[in-house]
């Protein structure tokens, strides 16, 4: 896996908010493989209905979301003691879903791809990341 899309990004391309058109470029590239972590979907759900009311539009974005994507990671023990390690190392606090969703990014080795400022509080390299802009 190449990349791994944090709700944030996800969002971003979803609802066609800043950052769209690089994520869509990174799901597009065939050298890549892209991933989200099972957390997200729940995320995903969770910010959909909550912006429209709507379970059919919450549906829809799940199922959007996991269809553009290579793999769905599921939350497993590895990842909570990556998450963990994280946590501890953090300059400051960062909340514990974003922390794992991190973490799926240090286990697969991939990009975390978001635009959530927050994870500059983790080190420089784990894990690697690339930061979209800001909502406008």
């Amino acid at each position: 896996m190449t990349h791994l899309l944090d709700t944030s990004g996800a969002l971003a391309a979803l609802l066609n908010e800043a950052g769209a058109e690089r994520v869509k470029a990174i799901l597009l590239d065939a050298k890549n493989s892209v991933g989200i972590s099972a957390l997200t979907l729940f995320e995903i759900d969770t910010a959909v209905f909550h912006q429209t009311g709507s379970r059919e539009a919450a549906d829809r974005a799940v199922q959007g979301i996991q269809e553009a994507v290579a793999e769905v990671i599921p939350f497993t023990e590895s990842i909570v003691h990556l998450a963990r390690d994280l946590r501890h190392a953090a300059t400051a606090r960062i909340a514990t879903v974003d922390t794992l969703i991190a973490a799926t990014a240090v286990d697969r080795r991939a990009v975390l791809v978001h635009r959530d400022p927050h994870f500059a509080t983790l080190p420089a390299d784990r894990p690697a990341q690339e930061m979209l802009p800001s909502k406008r």
